[in-house]
């Protein structure tokens, strides 16, 4: 029987592992980047902490088929390590997968604070240019933004995006002040980069994403599909800045 996962589900497995094992020493990155040739290959496996079916490995009769198959049950390894789990269940409990999945989490968040907190004029400079890129005309907003604690419970948006915003946040001044800077040396750069954000915003919506889907939507496509740290922070801080200051994520 093929298994079904919600979107949402792996989006969020993904964002907080980092694109990378969570066995533990191992962090291996779990995407290939794009050759000439080829497009970019995903390496990463999904291992369930508690088994999904009542035979597999670490079964628990007790916990619902549905719960076993969302993102708290889940826990992101590379090709080598989740056959290793699966393989010896008695070596490698759920209570352990458990915790090597809490402690990764907590590495990934500790990496990307650090990461947007050292970012420089040329990383911000390649993720506001994805965002220019696109051929949407300027639209002035016509009204203040709606504060970002009243977006998010107007969209439903949880706690992992809260956290991912609070890091974001961490170098809104600079983010506004690179924009500054850039739009006096290139008239209408700050409405051509709140344009390509909204231009977005709306192919996405228009996909039936929604809530955090669409936040880390948004984020992932500013950062090219790309797990560095470096890449994701940036992306990370320019979304959380245009999240601020434009009046979209309205229900």
């Amino acid at each position: 029987m093929p298994r079904n996962y919600r979107d949402r589900d792996l989006k969020i497995l993904w964002s907080q592992s980092g694109g990378l094992c969570a066995f533990p020493g191992c962090r291996r990155e779990l995407i290939a980047g794009p050759t000439a040739a080829d497009s970019s290959v995903i390496l990463g496996q999904m291992a369930h902490i508690v088994a999904d079916s009542d035979e597999g490995p670490r079964a628990d009769s007790s916990i619902p088929l549905d719960e076993r198959r969302r993102e708290p049950n889940l826990i992101l390894l590379c090709g080598e390590h989740h056959p290793l789990v699966d393989g010896q269940p008695s070596t490698y409990s759920s209570e352990d997968l458990r915790r090597w999945k809490s402690e990764h989490v907590e590495w990934v968040r500790g990496q990307l604070t650090r990461a947007v907190a050292d970012l420089n004029f040329a990383e911000l400079e390649r993720i506001t240019d994805v965002l220019v890129a696109q051929i949407a005309p300027p639209v002035a907003d016509v009204a203040p933004p709606t504060p970002p604690p009243e977006k998010l419970r107007k969209n439903d948006l949880t706690v992992a995006i809260t956290n991912r915003l609070q890091i974001g946040s961490l170098r809104f001044p600079e983010v506004d002040d690179f924009v500054a800077r850039t739009t006096q040396r290139d008239d209408g750069f700050g409405e051509r980069l709140r344009a390509g954000f909204r231009q977005r915003y709306d192919v996405l919506v228009e996909e039936g994403i929604r809530g955090d889907e669409l936040f880390d939507g948004i984020v992932d496509w500013a950062a090219a599909g790309s797990v560095e740290f470096e890449v994701v922070a940036a992306a990370l801080a320019v979304v959380t800045y245009l999240f601020t200051i434009c009046d979209l994520f309205e229900p």
